[in-house]
């Protein structure tokens, strides 16, 4: 085989195995992160605290997000 065909043979497989590679990796998905702060809602009439009782505590009342809306937690007791 002459230098000349070799030559060509070996840039057509170099060719050949680059597109290969490339065909083969997985394609990329984009990805967009999207954030939006929203305050919770203003503060309901404060809550008086009840009288302690044994072997509990008073969890004060709150805002919890859910679902990107805010739901309104009252105060309770926990052990």
């Amino acid at each position: 085989m002459s230098p000349r065909i070799r030559l060509h043979v070996a840039m057509t497989l170099l060719v050949l195995g680059a597109l290969a590679t490339h065909l083969a990796a997985p394609a990329r998905a984009a990805a967009i992160d999207v954030y939006l702060t929203v305050a919770p809602p203003r503060e309901k009439p404060v809550e008086v605290e009840p009288p302690a009782r044994p072997g509990y505590l008073w969890e004060a009342d709150r805002w919890q997000e859910q679902n990107g809306r805010y739901r309104f937690i009252p105060g309770h007791w926990i052990r």
